[in-house]
């Protein structure tokens, strides 16, 4: 049910009543709600799940939103899958990545986004978050002799480990 209120502001003394003053609107009707914010999505190799946190968007004076659902799109190579999820959820696991039951893929890389819907419409996309989950071959040295082991973040916040081997036999 939308309700408008509309408000003409005017002063009065003794004098008598002041000019009107422009007239303020005010509708409560359904908004399209902010952007959620990820928070955090990585790859948990033991469950071949990506896991994505967000946090509800902020109303702000102009957006009180109810939010319905939750729309979490995972873009891996091929095409976007959409997940979709109750408002009061702001965490998800993916194993697959559409009804036909298409898993998520090792040595893949996936860009996730989260968008609010509210019966008004649907928020743009928060920032996206990529996630890698790539498999490290495994391999045993006999001889254990690491030269230099790098750990780094980017400037897109993403951690780089480089392993260099003085000798691997």
């Amino acid at each position: 049910l939308d309700t408008i209120f509309n408000v003409t502001v005017f002063a009065s003394d003794m004098a008598g009543d002041g000019t009107p003053r422009n007239e303020v609107g005010r509708t409560d009707a359904p908004q399209i709600p902010n952007a959620p914010t990820i928070v955090m999505a990585f790859y948990d190799v033991s469950a071949n799940v990506i896991t994505v946190m967000w946090q509800a968007p902020s109303p702000t004076a102009s957006c009180t939103a109810n939010i319905m659902n939750y729309i979490i799109t995972v873009m891996d190579q091929n095409s976007p899958a959409n997940i979709t999820v109750s408002p009061d959820m702001t965490s998800v696991d993916i194993s697959e990545l559409a009804s036909d039951g298409t898993s998520i893929v090792t040595n893949e890389q996936y860009t996730i986004t989260v968008s609010a819907s509210s019966e008004a419409g649907s928020s743009g996309p928060s920032a996206p978050v990529i996630v890698n989950n790539f498999i490290l071959q495994s391999c045993v040295v006999t001889s254990p002799s690491v030269g230099t082991v790098n750990v780094s973040c980017d400037s897109s916040h993403q951690i780089q480990v480089t392993v260099t081997c003085t000798s691997c036999t």
